[in-house]
């Protein structure tokens, strides 16, 4: 008898692990289709919309709406941790649907701008680049915040595989013409809002994030500001090099952006490879300076040699800015995890530097195009990003690998309980595991923590990471982590230290009633 009702749990739990992997699976299936959705839209809006300018010759004109995306997408940093729609998550769901909706609005918009004149193309290029670049901008911002939730190696596995998708796809679609970039983009705005919809229906576990003003959050994460600027003047150079490869699409160089989205991809892909092989370090304080020398090579005026090197200077420039943008996110999603910070937080104050040195370089590839008496202006601004990088790497440290800090706390918190334990020796075995037992529970009790939370409150307790957790409940990574951050907001605290100093107050109560009981 105990055999088989030992085989029939084994079964059972056999079944449950079957599940939630599948459903982990469908998770990042859904996580990447959101993202590549992302990627390619804000593709989509820095480098079609300025083609819907119809004119003869390059002006200002066609860069106008390459600036406008770009402003529509600071704008989304700006507000999505301000807006109080962004706080709930049944609204959030109306949000993406919503700007599903309106990039599919726009991408018409762009569309038929494209088959009108002069002026008409670019009124409605301005417009439709401003409020696609804000509903990209938002959509990119959720879809990068539920995709942290999952373990770190497979986030970065989510986000370099949308980022190669995404801009492969576009790639491919500009090729074959304007309106197969805007018809696939309507396809791919259609399954942003399916995304929503999920979201409305409860089919991905989501939960109300925890309300944190700025400033809190930027203190709680320890992030260096002067380390901003390396995303401020990257993303100015990235800026520039956008500006140029507009105005070559617009005088027929096709062959140009090719080699920036192959090199974007390159770039990712051996991002992804660091990531894996450096699963639990925080490198984004290498990769700062590693990419300096990628961006020096590719800013220098190859193109006054020869205007067949110019292919490779896009590439490179595209590959360092994919390498710097896929570990910056990754570095988020670490910070997210390790300070128990909703990722969104990170996300955003992480980055938004580099969506302002990008809209700086794009009014800046305006300025130079505008001031036709200087041959060559461009050329002379890009030397002169050299410099002013060369200085910044010199004398701005880059940021610190908190992965050792990490270690660190890891075993501090594991100390923490073990002495935690230990106190509770002088009353015996039986009678420490008692009080412990009852601690737990106290806890459950007082804050109406679910069956499930109680389990894994145990095992938290226990210095167990959210991995470990997952392994030994034969759940999901995500939904452990996703357990343990109810756990948080329901004892309102932020870390495993302040929930160490809860457990240990009880702990320390029951302790006292049980010596009382004795006496």
């Amino acid at each position: 008898m105990s055999h088989s009702t030992d085989l029939s749990h084994t079964i059972d739990l056999a079944r449950v692990t079957s599940a939630e992997s599948d459903r982990e699976l469908l998770l990042s299936l859904y996580s990447v289709a959101h993202l590549v959705f992302a990627w390619y839209g804000i593709a989509f809006f820095l480098f079609a919309a300025p083609q819907t300018v119809r004119i003869e010759t390059f002006s200002l004109a066609n860069l106008l709406p390459e600036a406008f995306a770009v402003s529509g997408l600071l704008l989304a940093y700006v507000t999505v941790l301000r807006v109080p729609a962004f706080e709930d998550f049944q609204k959030r769901a109306k949000v993406i649907i919503v700007g599903g909706a309106a990039c599919a609005v726009a991408a018409l918009i762009l569309g038929a701008a494209h088959a009108f004149g002069y002026l008409p193309s670019v009124v409605l290029s301005v417009i439709a680049s401003v409020v696609g670049g804000y509903a990209i901008g938002v959509t990119a911002l959720l879809a990068l915040e539920f995709a942290a939730g999952f373990k770190r190696t497979t986030f970065a596995v989510c986000l370099c595989a949308s980022m190669i998708c995404g801009i492969m796809l576009f790639c491919t679609m500009s090729l074959i013409g304007m309106w197969a970039c805007v018809i696939c983009f309507i396809a791919l705005s259609a399954a942003g809002s399916l995304c929503g919809v999920c979201y409305a229906k409860g089919l991905v576990e989501t939960d109300n994030p925890e309300r944190l003003l700025a400033a809190q959050a930027f203190d709680r994460l320890m992030l260096n500001s002067k380390t901003g600027w390396f995303f401020v003047l990257y993303g100015i150079t990235v800026g520039l090099v956008v500006g140029e490869v507009n105005e070559s699409q617009a005088i027929g160089g096709d062959s140009l952006w090719i080699a920036g989205s192959l090199g974007f991809a390159a770039g990712t892909a051996v991002s992804l490879w660091l990531m894996v092989k450096n699963q639990n370090r925080m490198q984004i304080g290498v990769i700062q300076r590693s990419v300096f020398p990628v961006f020096v090579v590719g800013l220098l005026p190859w193109t006054m040699v020869s205007e067949n090197l110019a292919a490779v200077t896009y590439a490179l420039i595209f590959a360092g800015c994919a390498m710097f943008v896929a570990f910056a996110f990754d570095t988020h999603c670490f910070l997210s995890k390790e300070y128990s910070v909703p990722p969104l937080y990170p996300i955003v104050l992480g980055s938004r530097s580099f969506v302002k040195g990008l809209l700086a370089g794009s009014l800046a590839a305006i300025a130079t195009f505008a001031v036709s008496a200087i041959p060559d202006l461009l050329q002379y601004a890009k030397l002169a990003m050299i410099a002013i990088l060369a200085v910044l790497v010199t004398f701005v440290r880059e940021e610190r690998d908190r992965t050792e800090g990490s270690d660190a706390a890891s075993a501090a918190s594991s100390s923490s309980v073990e002495s935690v334990s230990q106190k509770a020796d002088d009353e015996g075995a039986s009678r420490r595991a008692g009080a412990w037992k009852r601690s737990c529970a106290g806890l459950v009790e007082q804050y109406s923590l679910t069956s499930r939370e109680a389990e894994i409150l145990e095992l938290a307790l226990k210095a167990y990471s959210a991995e470990h957790i997952a392994e030994t409940l034969c759940i999901s990574a995500h939904t452990a982590k996703t357990h343990v951050y109810h756990i948080y907001q329901k004892l309102r605290i932020n870390s495993r230290k302040e929930l160490l100093a809860i457990f240990e107050e009880c702990l320390e109560k029951e302790k006292a009633a049980t010596r009382h009981e004795a006496s």
